[in-house]
């Protein structure tokens, strides 16, 4: 194969190149999306239940365990929101601070994921029209030769037919890869993405309506148990003028 490769036309050698990038990129993508890979299904019902038990802080902890950009920008989101808490916001002004927040950081997680993956879209629309050129220079040296000689030899024919064949495939067996590689991580990073939005609008709901009625609760509560220990205070009050 190298044999070939050096033997056909100078199109060769952008065409190694181009399958040297392709391959670097892919296997660096690879890596970087496996580092990235978590449950975050998972992830999001450990954190809105730690949340509904109205433990904040176990649940940032448990952020901070996991990886992945979806645990990554829930993190910041939960570490707004008791910052915010912790400053006597209202429930308003802190679910708009929060999305601002997360919407700011999104772009920041997901570059890197997103990152090089167009150059595998280049390399897959470049290679074949790399292969094409090869193919049309290799027809021409074919033809050239013919009208040197003044007729027909098949040696020149057939050395020009194989460049263009060895560049037209060159071109193929690099792209074809190159784009299914590009449309696979293209797929895991909407993926990424997606999970991104759901949780983030996951929080925010929480905060609009579940750590509302969170406090309505606990509010209700305290105000049954004032009312007992009243209820309570006024039965000893009343039996002691008995004794």
């Amino acid at each position: 194969m190298l044999e070939y490769i050096l033997d056909a036309s100078f199109i060769m050698y952008p065409l190694v190149l181009c399958s040297i990038i392709a391959l670097a990129v892919i296997l660096d993508r690879w890596r970087v999306f496996k580092l990235a890979e978590g449950n975050d299904g998972q992830l999001r019902e450990n954190i809105f239940t730690l949340l509904e038990e109205n433990r904040m802080d176990e649940a940032i902890e448990v952020c901070k365990g996991s990886r992945g950009p979806t645990a990554a920008v829930l993190l910041l989101g939960l570490q707004r929101f008791r910052q915010l808490l912790a400053m006597g916001r209202s429930i308003t002004v802190i679910e708009a601070n929060v999305t601002r927040a997360m919407d700011d950081f999104v772009p920041h997680v997901v570059a890197p994921l997103e990152k090089r993956i167009g150059s595998l879209s280049v390399i897959a629309t470049v290679a074949p029209l790399l292969g094409m050129t090869g193919t049309v220079t290799g027809m021409i040296n074919s033809f050239t030769g013919m009208s040197g000689m003044g007729g027909l030899e098949g040696n020149l024919v057939a050395a020009g037919v194989a460049e263009a064949l060895v560049c037209t495939a060159s071109g193929l067996i690099i792209a074809i890869p190159s784009a299914v590689a590009y449309h696979y991580f293209s797929k895991r990073l909407d993926h990424h993405v997606l999970e991104i939005s759901r949780t983030g609008t996951q929080l925010i709901d929480f905060i609009a309506v579940g750590y509302s009625s969170l406090n309505e609760t606990a509010g209700h509560d305290d105000v049954a148990a004032a009312g007992d220990e009243t209820e309570a205070n006024d039965e000893t009050a009343g039996e002691a003028p008995a004794r």
